[in-house]
């Protein structure tokens, strides 16, 4: 049986146990790395869609779509507060990283690198990139399915009216053969006929 919906804060989680769901911002101390939590242990935060075993679709799902947990704060961030960490691929929530850079981060200001605060790989601040963790609410019996239903039979169509020109085409270049072939046969007709002319003229 699915866990019962869990609100904490601004944040509802709808499939997680208790003891899965971070805690509140004030029984959380920032981390040092020793102290980070393995990035398995949110793989089942990080966005994807629940097992097909709950029956749960993405029109139930827009918190978990949404929030992503920061794995340096533990905090539940909306959609929008974090970075992404080109190379690596960690994600932090905006605020960890603005406050890691600024005290990790060395060179000029232009061109400061700042290593990243789960695997210490080093990036600048062009390598870094703003995610999207919302999940777009469709109903995928009626909206997806008719756009490519729809489609199909566009395809369809199009495939009809090509085997119609085609066969066209087909014909045209029998009628153009069979042209080819009679003037062919008509330029030798009128060969022998120049020949049967001239043999008549000498004989006179």
């Amino acid at each position: 049986m699915s866990a019962r919906p869990t609100t904490r804060g601004n944040v509802t989680y709808l499939d997680h146990d208790p003891h899965e769901i971070p805690a509140e911002a004030h029984n959380r101390r920032r981390t040092r790395r020793q102290d980070m939590p393995s990035v398995t242990r949110y793989s089942r935060f990080s966005g994807k869609a629940p097992p097909l075993s709950l029956d749960r679709t993405a029109d139930y799902v827009d918190d978990y779509y949404s929030h992503f947990c920061c794995p340096v704060c533990y905090l539940w961030r909306p959609n929008g507060e974090s970075r992404a960490v080109r190379g690596c691929g960690h994600v932090v929530c905006g605020s960890c990283w603005d406050s890691w850079a600024h005290t990790h981060g060395q060179g000029p200001r232009g061109n400061r690198l700042t290593p990243c605060p789960v695997c210490r790989f080093e990036v600048n601040h062009e390598d870094t990139r703003e995610v999207d963790f919302r999940a777009s609410r469709f109903n995928s019996s009626s909206v997806v399915t008719k756009r490519l239903a729809d489609r199909i039979e566009q395809l369809k169509q199009e495939n009809k009216d090509l085997r119609a020109t085609l066969n066209e085409l087909r014909t045209n270049v029998t009628i153009l053969e069979d042209q080819r072939q009679a003037l062919l046969r008509f330029q030798t007709e009128m060969a022998e006929i120049a020949r049967d002319i001239e043999g008549m003229a000498i004989d006179e």
